[in-house]
């Protein structure tokens, strides 16, 4: 029997191998790192000094260019109409940033705007670039000056161009305009206009709307007229709330959508077009996570989606393709946007286990399909069920027994929608199976499943440490 001495000793090296553990032994966690952003538009500054000068108007457009450049870019347009309120006349170094905010973290990965042009009262100015240090990233901020002069009483416009490029994840775009910028001249901003301009219709489905923080939260929902989305704003005094962003399917995705649009619309009984139509659309609501969109729009496309695989399946009953296809966007609609709110949906579940079931029947070796198949079972055990023998697909055959998600305690943060539990303690959503295409289609990537680096040793050293207290007073 160990001595108390020697028990101290083995638990002091018990707590130092614990936390050696769980520093060393684990994998450390993996974190999602977002692209850094592009040299966002800005708002033309005054400089540091106090002016008169008010910012009567702008009016801003992106126009998305055609094609399918990844990433895409925007020509830009500025259009400001600016009035000198006080009683002397003004020079003033008006300035404009080449780059701004996160891309002065990354300046080898977005270069700086190189095409800014400028004209005061329709004349061309040249400018000139100064660099001033910013505290924040390390860097110098470059900016383009150019002189004008604002007599007093009397509006001067000012028309500036560039080319934005976006930014994001897959399939999803998006560009910024950084309006705090203007609180450096007099008064408010009186009246604005952001104008995004697409190749095709613009709509809220390929334009996402959020009205609830930012500049969608002071301008609003957009309005849309043919391939434009306009914001409109009036007296605005810009903070860092308040910048501009609009995330927007990328063409590239969008276009696919578009072109089996119109396949379908001509060739309305040809099942594979319309698989192609579904897949596009879930290719473009699908976040790498794997859960879809959820504002209105995307909504929309859900359900189109949804009608797509539906008309395929049927004018296809053989094709497992198709039939996987369409479960695995049933899946990620219900593994996200149902199951962890606590719905006891049972039409999806039961609507993609006949999907997956048919897939797997009519082609027993189709991989994808038996990895999606296990993948609902490790969530889902109450619906399907996999051994050794295969899967028996439980809600098909009997009443299931509903087992809810572990629901989340309040006041905590919710953690990544790949990490969320599943159905039974200790599992995790396998990794989304990849769609079996044909030829010139471009397969999903498999979403990655974070794991936790601090699972195990870790949760022994409190009562170690208890341990080691109690001996130590013994002693």
């Amino acid at each position: 029997m160990l001595k108390p001495k020697n028990i101290g000793s083995a638990l002091i090296a018990a707590v130092t191998l614990a936390i050696l553990g769980s520093t060393f032994v684990f994998a450390p966690a993996r974190a999602d790192v977002a692209p850094p952003e592009s040299p966002p538009g800005v708002v033309i500054s005054p400089g540091t000094g106090t002016t008169q000068v008010r910012m009567v108007s702008e009016v801003v457009t992106l126009e998305l260019l055609p094609g399918n450049d990844q990433p895409a870019k925007a020509q830009t347009s500025a259009d400001f109409v600016m009035r000198n309120l006080g009683l002397a006349d003004e020079n003033i170094q008006v300035r404009f940033p080449l780059s701004f905010g996160e891309a002065l973290f990354s300046p080898g990965v977005y270069p700086n705007i190189n095409d800014f042009k400028v004209q005061v009262d329709g004349a061309g100015v040249a400018t000139t670039t100064v660099n001033t240090p910013d505290a924040n990233s390390g860097s110098s901020i470059p900016w383009a000056t150019f002189p004008v002069k604002f007599p007093v009483g009397k509006d001067v416009k000012i028309h500036a161009t560039y080319t934005a490029q976006g930014f994001g994840y897959d399939p999803m775009l998006s560009f910024r305009y950084i309006l705090e910028t203007g609180a450096g001249w007099k008064s408010t901003i009186g009246s604005g206009d952001i104008i995004v301009r697409l190749p095709y219709a613009a709509s809220q489905q390929n334009i996402v709307i959020d009205t609830t923080s930012g500049f969608g939260q002071a301008a609003g929902v957009p309005s849309f007229t043919g391939n434009e989305a306009r914001w409109h704003f009036e007296n605005l005094e810009p903070t860092a709330d308040q910048n501009f962003e609009a995330s927007m399917i990328a063409p590239v995705y969008w276009n696919k959508i578009l072109a089996a649009r119109q396949y379908t619309e001509k060739n309305p009984l040809d099942g594979e077009g319309w698989g192609q139509l579904g897949k596009a659309i879930k290719e473009a609501i699908r976040s790498p996570k794997g859960f879809l969109r959820e504002d209105p729009g995307g909504q929309q496309l859900f359900l189109e989606a949804d009608q797509a695989y539906g008309k395929s399946v049927a004018i296809l009953p053989k094709d497992s393709q198709w039939h996987y296809g369409y479960a695995d966007l049933l899946w990620s609609h219900y593994e996200f946007s149902v199951y962890y709110r606590g719905s006891q949906n049972y039409s999806e579940v039961t609507r993609l286990a006949v999907e997956v079931q048919t897939a797997i029947q009519l082609n027993p070796d189709y991989q994808e399909a038996k990895d999606l198949a296990n993948s609902i079972s490790e969530t889902l055990p109450w619906a399907i069920s996999s051994s050794d023998k295969g899967f028996e697909y439980l809600i098909l055959t009997a009443t299931p027994t509903y087992v809810p998600p572990t629901p989340t305690p309040k006041n905590t943060v919710v953690p990544a929608i790949s990490t969320l539990p599943g159905g039974l303690p200790g599992k995790s959503p396998g990794p989304r199976a990849t769609e079996t295409v044909k030829p010139g289609s471009t397969p999903i990537p498999p979403v990655p499943v974070a794991k936790n680096p601090f699972c195990g040793s870790i949760l022994v050293m409190p009562f170690l440490l208890g341990m080691l207290w109690l001996f130590a007073r013994r002693r």
